[in-house]
């Protein structure tokens, strides 16, 4: 199905511009916490630098869903034509009439094996 973008987005959305560059950012601190990390000395100076890795961390994958969910409330979907609504429907219908014939099976052989399991239970008394 093919999907056509907003004009928002194709234009270039100030809100996604926005969050890219914030994302952008993030991943820079991040990678300069990291390259901290790398030399550290005792526990407590790694104990300090943990706290803010991860909320450089959150703040990247943040500001990347971020972009996801604002390209796509920007993108529409066109409707359906009438002739792949109808074949979806009668789809639908014939999955329906399966999905009734299969629990009229599942009642009937649930039903019989009940039966059968009670007549072995008599049987296994006499």
């Amino acid at each position: 199905m093919r999907m056509a973008t907003a004009s928002a987005v194709s234009a270039g959305d100030p809100r996604i511009e926005a969050i890219h560059a914030a994302r952008e950012a993030a991943e820079i601190v991040l990678a300069e916490l990291l390259h901290r990390s790398e030399t550290v000395i005792t526990a407590d100076e790694m104990a300090e630098l943990q706290p803010e890795i991860e909320l450089a961390r959150g703040t990247v994958d943040d500001c990347r869903q971020k972009e996801i969910d604002l390209t796509a409330a920007g993108s529409t979907v066109p409707p359906l034509d009438p002739a792949s609504v109808a074949k979806l429907q009668s789809l639908a219908a014939g999955i329906d009439a399966a999905t009734m014939r299969n629990a009229v099976v599942t009642a009937g052989l649930s039903g019989l094996a009940a039966i059968l399991n009670s007549a072995v239970r008599i049987k296994a008394m006499s």
